[in-house]
């Protein structure tokens, strides 16, 4: 069609993006719009945003009887009463071998509803004392751990001597 028999409702090549424009026009506002109440959401919680499943932990609860808790992927990976320092550190390692190694950290839906209890348990109870196992801890940090915990010093560990013959 010759340029002189063209109308108004007659696209053009740059009025045929227009359209497009106008969605990613929207769209970047649509964004914009979600990431201002991302950030007032974040304001209001003060900071206090972290994943619970991310971080493992072992964390000691209880009075006169101590129970541990091992919190592996946002889940009770192991618990029991407060063990003497060699099963502390090899149930540590068997609780931090549960967790996958690959890919980022992420919770089952059938185990949500355990990782709000925990959540909301370890949210209540600020005070209670907790070790991060994320690096693992060697056993100078767990008998540290364990000695602030209890208040005595955690025992040596036992020595076995061979029995030589005669």
């Amino acid at each position: 069609m010759p340029r002189w028999r063209r109308s108004a409702a007659t696209p053009t090549p740059a009025t045929r993006c227009w359209p497009a424009a106008d969605l990613r026009f929207e769209r970047a506002a649509t964004l914009r719009r979600r990431r201002d109440r991302l950030a007032a959401l974040l304001e209001r919680l003060g900071g206090d945003l972290r994943a619970t499943h991310a971080r493992p932990r072992l964390v000691v609860a209880g009075e006169d009887d101590l129970d541990a808790l091992w919190i592996v992927g946002g889940r009770v990976a192991d618990w029991g009463a407060l063990p003497e320092l060699d099963e502390l550190e090899c149930r540590t390692a068997l609780a931090l071998g549960a967790r996958p190694l690959a890919g980022p950290p992420c919770v089952p839906a059938e185990a949500v509803h355990e990782l709000r209890i925990v959540a909301t348990y370890l949210d209540a109870n600020p005070d209670l004392p907790v070790l991060a196992l994320d690096p693992p801890p060697d056993r100078d940090r767990l008998a540290a751990f364990v000695t602030a915990c209890t208040g005595r010093r955690a025992p040596p560990p036992a020595r076995t001597r061979l029995r030589t013959p005669g």
